[in-house]
């Protein structure tokens, strides 16, 4: 197990049951507890980045539509739905 680094928290009371119930019913620590809840929380939090960064790239795509003639300097598409469908159904 690594080193275990010693902190004092402070929470209200309604969060102190909680701690409480959640370390009975799964038979843990509230040590465990806490510490679980922080690896859950960061593992959230680089989700949510890692979402971040996958929209930032579907909007620069978007952005750049232009430049590789999908849509025309206005952002509407170059071609039809019916034309798209030619294409496939031509190959």
């Amino acid at each position: 197990m690594a080193r275990m680094v010693r902190k004092q928290i402070v929470i209200d009371a309604a969060r102190e049951k909680t701690l409480e119930r959640l370390a009975g019913e799964l038979d843990l620590s509230q040590s465990e507890v806490i510490r679980r809840a922080i690896d859950g929380f960061a593992e959230k939090m680089t989700e949510m980045d890692e979402r971040e960064k996958a929209w930032s790239r579907i909007v620069e795509m978007a952005r750049n539509a232009t430049d590789h003639g999908v849509t025309d300097e206005n952002g509407r598409l170059k071609w039809t739905r019916e034309e798209l469908h030619e294409r496939g159904s031509s190959r």
